[in-house]
């Protein structure tokens, strides 16, 4: 007696336009992500080398009275300096980070109020400092969004109650004022904030202030290398 095999046959055709439709597929998946890896990397590498495009955020009186623009302003395109003062400093130090064409100079500046309260000649030091490291710094502080931070936010010193809609003022005598002044051309950029540190801890929704702690540290220690 003749059986008839019910096993479906399979098409030699159809069973090698499957395989090369998968491997069309397959190869596919890989070139994207190949793509999209190169533009990520394309990207994430042109931002070495790049100075950052700032705007000036303060009034023409207190760019002018800057000690950090007004001698080194016409020396160098772009200028990146750190300091720290309170209301009863007679004695700025500047650790400062300049570039003149293709070159990089780490620069201290030192400065001292005579007892009338008025500034005398800075002692002003440079050397030169690593293309690449600069660089790097640079990059750092751009993937940390350092260049768009919010002087009023930094010094915010007012929380809100969510609960009873009280607002919590805040406030610390005679603390220290942390200040990053950034040149490029005539731009003039102020970023600082009062006492970081213990805002962060009474007003923990304001984040900015711990970017702020993290790119000073990060400016401080690769000027220290």
């Amino acid at each position: 007696m003749y059986v008839r095999d019910k096993t479906p046959t399979t098409d030699p055709n159809q069973t090698y336009m499957r395989g090369f439709i998968a491997h069309i597929y397959k190869l596919g998946t890989i070139i994207m992500k190949t793509v999209l890896l190169s533009l990520f990397l394309l990207t994430y590498l042109s931002s070495f080398g790049q100075l950052p495009e700032i705007k000036t955020n303060v009034g023409e009186e207190i760019k002018l009275k800057s000690i950090v623009y007004d001698n080194l302003h016409l020396k160098y395109d772009f200028i990146i300096s750190f300091n720290s003062q309170s209301y009863w400093s007679s004695k700025y130090y500047y650790q400062i980070l300049a570039k003149k064409a293709e070159n990089w100079d780490k620069i201290t500046l030192v400065i001292k109020k005579n007892k009338k309260g008025n500034f005398l000649k800075p002692n002003i030091k440079k050397e030169k400092f690593s293309e690449q490291i600069a660089e790097n710094l640079i990059a750092g502080l751009t993937s940390k969004s350092f260049w768009n931070l919010n002087r009023d936010s930094l010094n915010n010193d007012k929380v809100e109650d969510k609960k009873t809609g009280t607002i919590h003022k805040y406030s610390l005598s005679d603390g220290t004022d942390f200040r990053f002044e950034i040149i490029k051309n005539t731009e003039f950029l102020l970023i600082d904030a009062y006492e970081p540190e213990y805002y962060l801890k009474k007003i923990p929704e304001v984040i900015s202030r711990k970017t702020f702690i993290s790119c000073a540290n990060l400016f401080i220690n690769v000027l220290k290398e």
